[in-house]
């Protein structure tokens, strides 16, 4: 649409500025004016109108064109300045022309102002083009200033000899050479040690036009050349230049090397990856891809994703669902199923990233794992968590979770069942307001500041409270929960109502206690050893007898050996049998009869309980009464005084009898 013309009118006669608007409208029916008769009003208007073009009369009584002109030139000189005014001699028609005004017209010819016009306009509009000229050209120059002086590059001429009329830029010195200091020299002298160099100026000197890579090994150059000719297109010289791209160069080879690299990466992936334009279109697949779905890449490229038949359609469904959300930017991860080239059904979790240009996203990077085993996984772990839920909900030991502040988390079945607060009763709570009486909260205290520094060993036995406001006795077990990081983050405990086995304990106390007695009061030896050998309890019989038994084994003890002895009864009394055997002391020259059985302790562990009782006394008392025995026969044999030495030796028999604790054997009649 062409713009309306802005017109100012500086006109004191109303009359004459009709007359002025009327004319152009004859020769410019589009335009906008504005009349004013003073310099406040040509200052206001001259600001807010911003005109294309001033009319103005020459004379008026307290603002003269020439005042107004003056005006124009000191703030906006590119805008024309027509003077329309009264016949003027010539000699004030140049005046104006000589004071900067664009034109002049005699209101007694206003015929002429519609040209005037259209000559200023079309003036105004050159010397726009000529200020942009200009400024282009000043800015190209300082452009050029720019790129020789900052960017690596190398200008240079030749004459028709190969002489060097010029030699500029920057990237001399990485030739080792300052601008102008080859100048005069013929480059066949300077480079007579790089041949393409010298191949390539003798083809511009030979009239052609071409452009070409300089290596020279450390240094990599882009040059063009450019023969000059004179005005008979004779090549009278050549000009070059050459910019530094060894950098360029090497960050190529180093792109390509990291292409090469992002490539082995891409189809080295395990996970499969595909590249989506905003449209949803396929722009590459990696090789995961390729052997999973049994696809050949260049089939699918171009073609939207649900042309990967992998995926059954209500993966594309949903795919299809989320790219729309993907391609405004949202990043979202889900699961979809996809099926092999066998037929395999798998489960993959997709991830996205996106391709973006200025901040848009202009497509999408697909990430597709196959989670299927994890999934399985997934599945078996919560299978187990449901079993092993089940049985700490079946487990007869209560377990407790406990926060950093000392509340309950959980409390399964057997917690309910101890104290006989629900786990929805117990949840949240404090024990001290549950569980634990004032009297042990001391305690519990200590205990829980050394569970919350990560001590494992923080068990304890105490008295706990019931619902029913019973005091229990209960066993607990504690164990801290940790972080990653080592964090305590709550503790687990597992608690045991050991209130009836401590009274089983307190009365199998006594039993033993008991037992130990009768033991310490026996005048037969007593002894108790593990299934190790380890002397577990010596009476003080056989500690007068033997000794100290302290930490040592059986069969040093009593026989001074090293190792168990061959003929130990152990084995069949751990069998369950009672075994009774007769055995000689070396040590103290003394006879016992044993007596070897089982004794069971309340952990169920099994002992052996020997008792010694001396029979030294008997075992010779028996061997005297064989003697008497044989003697008695012999004198039974004499006829001689038999009678009487047969009462005699039965006398000695009975006398032997009754110290073996026997009753006599023979009624003697005096």
């Amino acid at each position: 649409m062409k713009k309306s013309l802005k017109i100012l009118l500086l006109e004191d006669k109303p009359s004459d500025a009709k007359l002025i608007q009327l004319e152009l409208r004859k020769t410019n029916k589009k335009f906008e004016s504005r009349v004013v008769q003073d310099k406040k009003k040509f200052l206001k208007e001259l600001a807010a109108f911003q005109p294309d073009l001033i009319l103005s009369d020459y004379s008026m009584p307290q603002f003269t064109g020439l005042n107004a002109l003056d005006i124009v030139k000191k703030k906006c000189p590119e805008i024309p300045f027509i003077i329309v005014t009264a016949p003027l001699n010539e000699e004030t028609a140049v005046k104006c022309i000589r004071w900067g005004a664009w034109d002049y017209v005699i209101k007694d010819k206003l015929v002429h102002l519609g040209h005037a016009v259209k000559n200023a306009i079309k003036l105004k509009a050159e010397n726009e083009r000529i200020k942009q000229v200009e400024k282009s050209l000043i800015k190209s120059e300082e452009q050029l200033k720019a790129i020789v002086s900052n960017v690596p590059v190398v200008m240079w001429a030749l004459d028709k000899d190969g002489i060097f009329t010029l030699s500029e830029g920057i990237g001399l010195k990485v030739l080792g050479l300052k601008p102008g200091e080859i100048v005069g020299q013929s480059i066949f002298d300077v480079y007579h040690d790089v041949p393409q160099i010298l191949e390539d100026n003798r083809r511009a000197l030979a009239g052609e036009l071409f452009s070409t890579i300089v290596d020279m090994g450390n240094l990599v150059f882009e040059s063009h050349y450019s023969p000059i000719r004179d005005d008979k297109g004779k090549v009278v010289g050549m000009t070059g230049l050459s910019l530094d791209i060894t950098k360029r160069k090497r960050a190529e080879k180093t792109l390509q090397k990291s292409e090469q690299e992002l490539n082995a990466i891409f189809n080295g992936a395990k996970d499969g990856i595909v590249l989506l334009d905003k449209t949803g279109k396929i722009l590459r697949i990696n090789k995961y891809i390729i052997e999973i779905g049994g696809y050949a890449e260049e089939k699918f490229v171009g073609k939207r994703f649900n042309a990967l038949k992998m995926f059954p359609l209500k993966s594309i469904t949903k795919m299809t669902a989320v790219f729309g959300k993907l391609i405004k930017g949202k990043d979202i991860s889900y699961e979809v199923e996809v099926y092999t080239k066998r037929g395999e059904k798998k489960i993959v979790e997709i991830h996205n990233s996106f391709l973006k240009k200025e901040g848009k996203v202009e497509g999408v990077i697909v990430i597709l794992r196959d989670i299927t085993e994890r999934k399985k996984a997934e599945e078996e772990i919560k299978q187990l968590h449901e079993y092993l839920q089940l049985q700490i909900d079946r487990m007869p030991i209560g377990l407790i979770v406990w926060d950093k502040e000392f509340c309950v988390t959980s409390w399964n079945p057997s917690a309910e069942r101890i104290f006989g607060f629900t786990a929805e009763e117990a949840f949240g709570k404090h024990p001290y307001n549950l569980i634990v009486p004032g009297e042990v909260q001391q305690i519990v205290d200590e205990i829980w500041s050394r569970l919350l520094e990560g001590d494992k060993s923080a068990h304890s036995i105490n008295e706990n409270i019931t619902k029913d406001g019973h005091t229990i006795t209960c066993n607990w077990s504690n164990t801290p929960l940790k972080k990653a990081d080592g964090t305590v983050i709550g503790v687990l405990s597992m608690v045991q109502d050991i209130t009836d086995h401590k009274k089983a304990e307190e009365a199998l106390r006594i039993e033993r206690d008991n037992l130990k007695n009768i033991f310490e009061a026996m005048e037969d030896g007593v002894y108790i050893v593990n299934q190790q050998y380890d002397i577990q309890y010596v009476n003080p019989v056989l500690v007068n007898d033997f000794g100290a038994y302290e930490g040592r084994k059986c069969y040093e003890y009593f026989h001074d050996r090293t190792e168990v002895c061959p003929w130990c009864k152990n084995p069949d009394v751990f069998a369950g049998k009672t075994v009774r055997w007769e055995w000689f002391s070396f040590k103290n020259q003394r006879t016992y009869d044993l007596i070897d059985t089982s004794l069971k302790d309340p952990d169920g562990n099994i002992s052996k309980l020997e008792i010694f009782r001396d029979i030294t006394e008997r075992k010779k008392a028996e061997e005297d009464i064989k003697k008497r025995n044989e003697e008695l026969e012999i004198f039974n044999r004499m006829a001689v005084g038999r009678e009487i030495k047969m009462i005699e030796l039965k006398k000695e028999i009975n006398s032997l009898l009754e110290k073996a604790g026997e009753k006599p054997a023979y009624e003697i009649v005096e």
